[in-house]
Formats: structure tokens, sequence, C-alpha cells
């Protein structure tokens, strides 16, 4: 990868972008919402950010899952989103805790088998362990290989099956912190 990536919160300058990577998906069959923030579900840009901003506070987040941050992961040189990834900061509800885990994460289909995804989750997981915060749960479906190469190659250990889904799989990343 020669080019230079940012991780950042969605903003409006950023919706042709946004568009273009919903867009590929819609265009290879593949399925949306890992780790963008119901964005199949909302077509309103404006509104899909706004939703984004305020489950960013856990009072709004009530309702929904637990608070989070939201990314996008952007290739400068093109200003192209080429992922998305988002970090469910509290394991307060029992799907999150057994089963969905703290990150959600996706590559646009166009921009796979690249790197980005595995550059991308380090990303966040640096910031992460920044905050101190010293362990991150990333749960895939057993069968999803790929993303379970992804999370090991990223420092995650396998911690057990989901008790709520026999299909999932429970991985801890740790910080490396001393």
């Amino acid at each position: 990868m020669n080019n230079a990536f940012i991780l950042t919160k969605p903003h409006e300058k950023y919706f042709p972008a946004i568009q273009s990577y919903k867009q590929d998906f819609l265009d290879s069959g593949d399925e949306l919402g890992h780790g963008d923030c119901a964005l199949q579900h909302i077509d309103d840009l404006s509104a899909w950010l706004s939703y984004n901003r305020a489950l960013e506070n856990h009072e709004n987040a009530e309702s929904s899952w637990t608070a989070f941050d939201q990314y996008l992961y952007v290739r400068q040189s093109d200003g192209c989103v080429v992922g998305m990834i988002n970090y469910r900061r509290a394991d307060n509800d029992a799907q999150l805790a057994d089963y969905a885990g703290n990150m959600g994460y996706a590559v646009r289909p166009s921009e796979r088998r690249k790197g980005y995804a595995k550059a991308m989750l380090k990303a966040c997981l640096n910031q992460c362990f920044e905050r101190g915060i010293d362990d991150i749960v990333i749960a895939c479906d057993k069968s999803n290989d790929a993303s379970k190469r992804l999370i090991m190659a990223c420092g995650g250990v396998f911690e057990r099956f989901s008790v709520e889904d026999a299909d999932a799989e429970r991985y801890i990343l740790k910080s490396q912190r001393t």
C-alpha cells in the first residue's frame, strides 16, 4: 500500500465517497451492515450522520445497543472510503457482550484483498489502546475464515464460542502496553 490513509469520523465532506462505498456493495450484491452503522437502512446521508453522532452518547444509545464511535478509512490520494469500522464502547448489552463484540468492520468489495482491513483494524485498535482501553472483543462467524485470519493477524486470541449463537466465535485483543 503506497497510499496514505486516515481513520476519521464521518463528515459531510465525505458524502460522495460514502455514497460510492454504499453503491459498491449494492453493485456487487454484497451485504452492507458490518461496521457501517445502519448505512444500508438510511438513504439520507445527513440523517445517517446525525444518527452516528447521536449514538456517540450513552443516553441516546440505550434504545439501540451501546454508544459507539463510527470511523471511515479514507485513502487520502483520491478521497475513497475503502472501509468503515466502529468501536462499540461498552458491553452492557447481552448481544454485544456475547456475540457482536466491540468492533464491526467492512471493506468495500472493489478494494478487498489489498491489506486495507488489517491496516484499518490496527489503526482503530491503536486508537482504543491509546485511550487506555486494554481489552477489545471482536466476534465473527466461525465460517468466516478471512475475518478469523484478520483478527488473529492483529493479535486476537480465540476466547470462546458465543452462548447466543453457536456459529459465532469471540476473540480477545489485548493492549501491548506495559
